[in-house]
């Protein structure tokens, strides 16, 4: 009896660290990213026009290989993000040019065609300038992740970063994760019948109600985790103090480059 956690998110939006909680914790799989060599090897023609060589199979195959732990035999795990959701579709038979909305949906029907249980979660960051912050200093820096082990307390403290850089970075993320985001919240509404949403906040300050919140899901859901609280080793890269002030250095630099003008109310909601 075949089982799937299948967690839907957008990029820097806590998915890692749900991820890991839901490994930790046992029962439920390993939702991670495991159809990305599959994706960068049908890149091209999915971009440029051409064949696909992937098969609905191969699909199957990869998450039963990279998505199970040795403790739960047949139960699995996968990551979709939504801004690769239609290539996942096309690998699995679906138009190419689908919306990312109706694509993540399709997928998400699959699922529950293909597999005798489905553990369907996501994780919100209600923030957009904090999720731009996020992803403007993970592709400036390279740092995507703290390595676990590391003590470092600000592990971009020692990187050099210019501030305008930094700031043109942030500034063109925004209407990428705006347009993430609202993706995402179309897909949730859409299965609020049987998806688990968790929030951001919530995932990192109080880790024990949004442990039980998964693990009770996941029972209703068919599964059998083993424990109530995972262990945790992830540890957030931007300290509070320096994203206070990355946040005031975007807000000045936004108003002095002329975007404030016409742009001055979007940028005061993005910096809620």
């Amino acid at each position: 009896m075949a089982k799937l956690t299948l967690l839907i998110a957008t990029q820097r939006s806590g998915s890692t660290l749900l991820r890991s909680d839901i490994q930790d914790m046992g029962g439920m799989g390993v939702p991670g990213e495991h159809l990305m060599p599959l994706i960068r090897k049908d890149k091209k023609a999915f971009k440029q026009g051409g064949d696909l060589t992937v098969s609905e199979q191969d699909v199957i195959d990869l998450i039963a290989k990279k998505g199970g732990d040795d403790n739960s035999p047949d139960v699995y795990g996968l990551k979709l993000m939504v801004s690769y959701a239609d290539h996942v579709n096309w690998m699995l038979g679906g138009e190419k040019e689908t919306h990312p909305v109706q694509a993540a949906q399709n997928v998400i029907d699959w699922a529950y065609r293909t597999y005798d249980a489905v553990n369907l979660v996501s994780v919100v960051r209600p923030s957009i300038l904090d999720q731009s912050i996020s992803r403007a200093m993970a592709k400036t820096t390279g740092m995507y992740h703290l390595p676990q082990g590391d003590g470092a307390s600000d592990p971009y403290a020692q990187t050099e970063i210019d501030d305008d850089l930094l700031n043109f970075a942030i500034w063109r993320e925004v209407p990428i994760v705006i347009n993430h985001m609202r993706n995402l919240q179309s897909i949730l509404n859409a299965n609020q019948d049987k998806v688990l949403k968790i929030d951001f906040r919530e995932l990192t300050k109080n880790q024990t109600d949004s442990n039980l919140r998964i693990v009770e899901h996941a029972r209703k859901s068919g599964f059998e985790p083993h424990k109530n609280l995972a262990e945790r080793k992830l540890k957030k890269l931007i300290k509070k103090e320096r994203s206070a002030q990355i946040k005031q250095n975007f807000f000045d630099f936004a108003l002095n480059q002329g975007f404030g003008a016409e742009n001055f109310e979007m940028i005061k909601s993005i910096l809620k």
